[in-house]
């Protein structure tokens, strides 16, 4: 199964400028920040994100699941929804961002992300593939949701430590070593 086969469009920079785009963190990923105008390739770029089997796709999704939980918080808390970007920014990427910022408060989020990927993306159209591809997305989403629930519910573990015993002397260590 490979994105490459769906409809469902991804808008990620890959053609680059050096010196016209940079990256900055957010989640399990980097957004790109970009000095000038981006456009589309026409045809489609193969990402092939399950050849390595569903067993490496899930342990990453796991790993990616608890950044995106954190970043989650932190854009719950201090964050905003940028209706200006939402609804009239300037590139697909910008409203894309902007979605995804309202997309973080909205009830139901992995079963809006299954329907709106099976549904509204074609994800009906690939059969079983499209189905388990949309499945994956929402099961994502939901790993997010819980270790979100997780960070802010749950006690922050803290490492007990056995105090180190104090730094002998030169001549104590001498000793020691004779002994």
């Amino acid at each position: 199964m490979d994105s490459a086969q769906h409809p469902i469009s991804r808008y990620q920079l890959r053609l680059l400028r050096h010196g016209k785009v940079w990256f900055t963190d957010y989640g399990h990923t980097e957004r790109e920040v970009c000095d000038g105008a981006t456009s589309f390739l026409k045809e489609t770029y193969p990402h092939y994100t399950c050849s390595k089997g569903m067993s490496r796709w899930i342990e990453k999704h796991n790993r990616y699941s608890t950044d995106e939980a954190y970043e989650t918080v932190k854009q719950l808390q201090g964050g905003a929804i940028d209706w200006g970007s939402l609804l009239g920014g300037r590139s697909e990427v910008e409203r894309r961002r902007a979605l995804k910022d309202l997309s973080l408060r909205l009830p139901f989020r992995p079963l809006i992300r299954f329907l709106y990927m099976y549904f509204g993306l074609g994800g009906i159209l690939d059969g079983r593939a499209g189905f388990t591809w949309c499945v994956l997305q929402a099961f994502y989403e939901y790993l997010i949701l819980l270790k979100v629930w997780e960070i802010r519910h749950l006690p922050t573990p803290t490492v007990q430590s056995t105090p180190l015993p104090p730094k002998l002397t030169e001549q104590e260590s001498e000793a020691h070593s004779l002994s």
